[in-house]
C-alpha cells in the first residue's frame, strides 16, 4: 500500500547534502518510487528528489499531467523515474523560465537552464540508458538532479530576463 511521504521543508540540511548513489535495486527501492509518486500526485508538482522526502540517496522522479491538455502550452511528461543520473550533453541554447520548489514554498524564481539535455541513467531495476529530453522535461529533470547535488534554485543566479510561467517542480 502507497502512502504519502512528508515532504522536506528549507532549510533542513539534508536538501544541501549530495545524495549517495543507490546501489540496491530491490522491493525497498521500488516502494520508495511508488511513495515518492503518491506524494507527488497530491504535491501538485512536477518532480520530486528523495532528499524532499527525507532519503539519502540518487532518486528523483518526474511526471506532468495537464489538467486541460487543450489549454497546456507544454505536451505530457509520462512517468520517469531517475536513478543515479549524470547529465552527459547539455545544448548551447538556454531557456529563462520561472521555478517553484515543492521544499520552498512561496517562492518562484526565473532560472536560465540549457534547452535541452542528455542523462545516463538507471532504471528501478538496475539497467543503465540514455535519455535526452529538452523542453519541460529537461527543465524538471534538470531541477531534480540539482536537489541530488544538494542544489537549490535559491543557489542559481536570477537569471535577467523574465521567463515563461512559473512551474512548482
Amino acid at each position: 500500500m502507497t502512502q504519502t511521504l512528508p515532504i522536506v521543508k528549507a532549510p533542513d540540511a539534508i536538501l544541501k547534502r549530495k545524495l549517495k548513489a543507490v546501489k540496491k535495486f530491490d522491493d525497498s527501492l521500488a516502494k520508495l518510487v511508488e511513495d515518492m509518486v503518491e506524494t507527488l500526485h497530491k504535491s501538485e508538482g512536477l518532480g520530486l528528489a528523495a532528499n524532499q522526502v527525507n532519503r539519502d540517496l540518487r532518486l528523483a522522479i518526474v511526471e506532468y499531467t495537464p489538467a486541460d491538455e487543450e489549454e497546456s502550452s507544454w505536451p505530457a511528461i509520462p512517468l520517469t523515474v531517475l536513478v543515479n543520473p549524470k547529465i552527459i550533453h547539455r545544448s548551447k541554447n538556454t531557456v529563462v523560465m520561472e521555478e517553484g520548489c515543492l521544499s520552498l514554498p512561496n517562492l518562484q524564481k526565473p532560472i536560465e537552464r540549457p534547452e535541452s539535455i542528455e542523462i545516463i541513467n538507471y532504471d528501478i531495476s538496475g539497467k543503465r540508458y540514455r535519455l535526452k529530453a529538452d523542453g519541460l522535461l529537461a527543465r524538471v529533470c534538470q531541477h531534480e538532479i540539482d536537489h541530488l547535488g544538494g542544489v537549490l534554485i535559491t543557489d542559481h543566479p536570477e537569471a535577467k530576463t523574465k521567463g515563461e510561467g512559473v512551474h512548482v517542480i
